[in-house]
C-alpha cells in the first residue's frame, strides 16, 4: 500500500507536468502495470488516478484573486 502523501504528490506532479492529460498518463501507467502483473504498481496508480480527479474537483476554475 503506497503512502497517501506519495499518491497526492504524484497526482499533483502529473497535473503540473501533463495538464489535461494527467489522468490519461496515470491510466496508461496503471494499465501497463496490470498487463505485466505488477501488483505494487497497480496498488500505486489506482489511487493516483482517483487523486487526480479529486484535485481537479477541489480547484476552482480560472484565476483566483
Amino acid at each position: 500500500m503506497p503512502d497517501e502523501i506519495d499518491v497526492w504528490r504524484s497526482a499533483q506532479l502529473l497535473i503540473t507536468n501533463h495538464g489535461d492529460d494527467a489522468e490519461a498518463k496515470a491510466r496508461q501507467s496503471l494499465e501497463h502495470c496490470q498487463r505485466h502483473g505488477a501488483v505494487d504498481g497497480v496498488a500505486f496508480w489506482q489511487p493516483v488516478e482517483v487523486a487526480i480527479g479529486e484535485l481537479r474537483r477541489m480547484k476552482p476554475p480560472g484565476r483566483v484573486h
